[in-house]
């Protein structure tokens, strides 16, 4: 099963609070430090200083924040590996060192393009600082924040007494948004599955014989907590399904696939994240 990196560490909120934070980090190191000796290119004038510090900051940061968003919407379509992260990470760093070489030797009163190989060791050693530092920080808190809610969806989850046991057909599954409000309820035998939509999720059901969507705001890692060990089972980064509901497992070049075998209802893909759970849950349904 390939390894893949939380959702957490590229989603669109969490990748805005990590260019914000790294950018006022950034801001903050070269007002503090002054590296290479940059307080001299505007004559000690603090108010000029700073404000060229924020508008080199703010430079850097864009293109950080347009390689975080290009990962975001990647990662919308394909799983990224941890080797992924790491290069990507790397390429971010590249970059900033480059930048700060070229900072240094065009506004250095003293540097040449005969100094880049020093300004260029020194480049690196400051751009780890400013960039590993945050994203370390703020890596750190996304983790202990996910770590949180799953912790409390496990303890409402107990609350509500929802345990190991399996969902009848006539069980009413209860859909509260981020907020936990409740906004819909859903016979269990009526729901075919789950689709993610950004900060949305959108249930596919059968009422009067007709498949309607309701559109929720919250996200499938929530809905998956909330429902842990029940009949919806996550097959796919974008997807849920009643397990009880699928008629058919299908192997296609493309991949797994399951049937609900309603000609109205799409088909639903298994990515290879979850294939082998979604097999060993069929394993144990046959063997039962």
């Amino acid at each position: 099963m390939k390894t893949i990196i939380p959702k957490y560490l590229t989603s669109g909120k969490n990748t805005a609070w990590l260019v914000c934070g790294t950018a006022l980090f950034a801001l903050l190191f070269i007002i503090i430090f002054k590296p290479f000796d940059s307080y001299d290119w505007v004559d000690g004038n603090f108010w000029l200083f700073t404000i060229y510090s924020l508008l080199a900051v703010l430079t850097g940061m864009f293109v950080i924040a347009v390689s975080r968003t290009v990962m975001h919407f990647y990662n919308k379509k394909k799983d990224i590996g941890p080797l992924d992260y790491s290069i990507w990470l790397v390429s971010e760093l590249t970059f900033m060192v480059f930048f700060l070489t070229i900072l240094a030797i065009i506004f250095g009163k003293q540097n040449t393009w005969q100094d880049f190989e020093s300004i260029f060791g020194r480049a690196i050693i400051y751009s780890t600082l400013i960039l590993l530092i945050p994203y370390t920080i703020f890596t750190l808190g996304f983790m202990l924040r996910e770590k949180s809610e799953r912790l409390h969806l496990l303890e409402q989850a107990n609350e509500e007494s929802i345990g190991t046991q399996k969902i009848s057909g006539d069980e009413l599954l209860n859909f509260r948004d981020e907020k936990g409000e409740l906004k819909l309820s859903i016979r269990a035998n009526s729901l075919y599955y789950i689709e993610a939509a950004d900060n949305y999720v959108t249930l596919h059901f059968k009422n009067a014989n007709k498949m309607q969507r309701y559109l929720l705001r919250n996200s499938l890692k929530r809905i998956e907590g909330e429902f842990m060990e029940r009949d919806l089972i996550r097959c796919h980064r974008s997807y849920i399904v009643n397990f009880n509901k699928i008629q058919l497992l299908q192997k296609t070049d493309g991949g797994l696939i399951l049937d609900f075998g309603e000609e109205k209802v799409q088909t639903i893909p298994v990515s290879k994240t979850y294939s082998k759970q979604l097999l060993l849950r069929f394993t144990e349904d046959l063997k039962n």
